[in-house]
């Protein structure tokens, strides 16, 4: 498996950024039992939304956390 490579924060500049795994445990039954990624920067807490395994389909990534990476890493390009 490839490492995972995250940019630095959009906001702040921080290098310091994780992708965290975490176990569904609100209301919707469908969704009980799944777990889902997200990134978080740890100066500012930026983060993105979460990220099922199921959500995969969307963007043709093989799961939740490559995709929660994507969702971190993708820039809109800045012209001066």
């Amino acid at each position: 498996m490839t490492e995972i490579k995250l940019k630095p924060c959009p906001f702040c500049g921080c290098k310091d950024v994780a992708i965290y795994v975490v176990k569904y445990s609100g209301s919707c039954e469908s969704l009980s039992d799944r777990r889902y990624f997200y990134c978080e920067c740890m100066d500012c807490d930026a983060r993105t939304g979460d990220n099922f395994d199921e959500d995969v389909e969307l963007d043709m990534i093989s799961s939740g956390k490559e995709r929660a990476a994507f969702m971190w890493n993708i820039r809109v390009d800045k012209e001066a």
